[in-house]
């Protein structure tokens, strides 16, 4: 795993969850459930983020 893979991965989860953030906040708002919606974006970027990086790590083995 070069260091191309790690800024991917970084770009992408940060990218990922500083959308998450601004989408889960309006939605938020939207339908008045405070963090539910924050929360489950984050979780699903973070976890989707990971399972790709695993994934990539296990293609170049």
């Amino acid at each position: 795993m070069n260091t191309t893979h790690i800024y991917r991965f970084m770009s992408r989860i940060t990218i990922g969850l500083v959308l998450s953030v601004f989408i889960g906040t309006y939605i938020d708002k939207i339908f008045n459930t405070s963090p539910l919606f924050l929360l489950g974006l984050m979780a699903y970027v973070i976890f989707g983020s990971l399972f790709i990086l695993v994934k990539d790590a296990n293609k170049y083995e």
